[in-house]
């Protein structure tokens, strides 16, 4: 078709072409000759009849040819801002959160002349201020069986907080603890004494006050700090007064590796009953780092300890590296670290200590591998290694006062075992486990005196009806600790187990009662040499929150 119209096209030009040609050239013609015309007649046109056209519109025929066109569009990327939607959330129905009650008491008495006493109360004074108060009350008098085998204890508190904006706030608390034991550790068949006369009485104030702040806000720096005061004094005149203060920064690097830097004072000063004073102060910078990657993570720091006129640089290292998950992690590092042995703790952890102990630090190294994850209802913790340790606390009878005793330093080596595991059963029956070994390596001593090496503890609790009764049982055992006896041999005491089971009812939601059982198998285990256990007894009484 394209063809064709240019061949028409070009036939028409020429035609023109030679038409305008002729008509100029006639113009141009100036040898005509010029005559007279006459006219005869009038020219009269007529047009001769001709058939008439047909000029009724009409469709050309259908094409019926199958036609493609291709289109070949350039793309273009446009550049268009869409708003963020404005997502309104379904109204839905609040549920009336259950009543909180501010106060509870918790009474009851037992068998062997046991009694117990517990009151507390929470509140708040105003809208950013927050208080508790509480004491409790423990006695127990076993002396128709054994001579003087009786304790009281008591303990108060009174706290308070202040929030000074959402995140930050100020915690103070004020704790009075007085208990009283007595030195019942004597053959009953030999001896006896008057209460008073194996009397012994501790009473420790404490204070502490402490900024909290966030932990691990990645935009900010995390800071905060504590100051706490105490003075322990026991019925001959031993009196310590201690301080010690924290403050502490942490700062994430890229949003997510903490660089962190601790400042710890702790501060004591003893004078014992022959009035012969002792100090043991410790000052520690502790710097760390931490790198995280999608699959381990590297702790770096280092403890340098100022202690005993002396200095040490101590380092802390540890690298965990996830193997499947949080089911399998592995970790491994090495810590060193000082703890003091103050007259407060040594008399925690033996309330039969002398008057006048001599008081030291303990260095140790740890060299540490082990396992951890959690796998369904079960999260497990198993930890392996060795250590190295200047001071550690031993104890042996007084050679002028049996009835107590005396602390000793020794260095030693240790290969050690340690693993926890906690498993929830069914949703409501819920186990604790715990395990420790450790197998010493003594400078000079023959036996690690009065320390256990093997210790195992399971806890179990079981709700049911509801969460309003609770059942608790608890399995305690330790390897027999080693000692000197009256002939200078070595002697080991019988095998530490105890069972024990409670339960606890709540008949609605002010109002319950609870029993508690210890020591099932009536076993007369002695943790000090000389001082036996109740041997089985029980305790009962009712809950009360309003």
């Amino acid at each position: 078709m394209k063809m064709t119209m240019n061949i028409n096209n070009k036939y028409f030009c020429i035609v023109l072409i030679l038409s305008i040609s002729t008509s100029l050239f006639a113009q141009e013609d100036d040898t005509l000759e010029s005559e007279s015309v006459e006219i005869i007649k009038k020219f009269e046109a007529q047009l001769a009849e001709s058939d008439k056209l047909d000029i009724n519109a009409s469709l050309p025929p259908v094409d019926s040819t199958n036609r493609f066109a291709t289109y070949q569009i350039n793309a273009k990327p446009l550049l268009i801002n869409y708003p963020a939607p404005d997502i309104k959330p379904i109204a839905m129905k609040s549920e009336e959160l259950p009543a909180v009650e501010n106060s509870y008491f918790k009474g009851g008495a037992g068998i062997p002349n046991m009694y117990y006493g517990e009151l507390s109360h929470f509140g708040n004074i105003v809208d950013k201020v927050d208080f508790g108060i509480g004491a409790k009350y423990h006695r127990a008098d076993n002396s128709k069986r054994i001579e003087n085998q009786r304790f009281i204890n008591t303990d108060a508190f009174l706290q308070g907080s202040y929030s000074l904006n959402e995140k930050n706030s100020l915690h103070s608390r004020v704790n009075f603890r007085e208990q009283i034991d007595h030195f019942f550790g004597y053959d009953n068949e030999l001896f006896s004494f008057d209460r008073d006369e194996v009397k012994q009485r501790f009473r420790t104030v404490n204070i502490a006050t402490s900024y909290v702040s966030p932990d691990n806000d990645i935009e900010k720096f995390n800071y905060g700090g504590n100051v706490n005061l105490y003075t322990h004094t026991d019925l001959f005149d031993g009196r310590e007064n201690g301080a010690a203060f924290t403050a502490k920064v942490k700062k994430f690097i890229k949003r997510e590796h903490p660089v962190a830097l601790e400042l710890i004072g702790d501060l004591s000063s003893f004078r014992d009953s022959t009035d012969v004073r002792q100090s043991l102060n410790t000052f520690t910078i502790r710097p760390t780092a931490s790198f995280h990657a999608e699959k381990f993570k590297v702790l770096i720091g280092i403890n340098l300890v100022f202690h005993d006129s002396r200095f040490s640089a101590l380092p802390i290292i540890e690298a965990i590296t996830n193997i499947a998950g949080n089911q399998l992690v592995a970790f491994a590092g090495w810590e060193g670290n000082i703890t003091r042995n103050t007259f407060r703790t040594l008399t925690d952890y033996n309330p039969y200590l002398v008057s006048n102990p001599t008081l030291f630090n303990t260095k140790q190294n740890e060299y540490y591998a082990g396992l951890k994850g959690k796998i369904k209802t079960v999260s497990y913790i198993a930890k392996g290694g060795y250590k190295t340790i200047e001071g550690l606390p031993l104890y042996l009878q007084n050679m002028d006062s049996p009835l107590r005793f005396d602390v000793i330093s020794e260095n030693a080596n240790s290969i050690f075992i340690e693993a926890t595991a906690e498993v929830l059963l069914l949703k409501k029956l819920k186990v604790v486990a715990a395990f420790t070994k450790n197998f010493y390596d003594l400078e000079t001593q023959e036996q690690p005196w009065h320390v256990p090496s093997l210790e195992v503890n399971l806890n179990t609790k079981y709700s049911l009806l509801g969460n309003k009764l609770a059942l608790t049982a608890e399995f305690y055992a330790a390897n027999p600790v080693a000692n000197i006896s009256e002939n200078f041999t070595i002697e080991f005491l019988n095998t530490l187990y105890d069972v024990s089971v409670g339960a606890e009812y709540w008949v609605n939601d002010s109002f319950g009662a609870w029993i508690d059982v210890n020591n099932l198998t009536s076993t007369n285990y002695e943790r000090w040499v000389g001082y036996r256990t109740f041997g089985t007894n029980f305790m009962g009484g009712v809950l009360v929150k309003f």
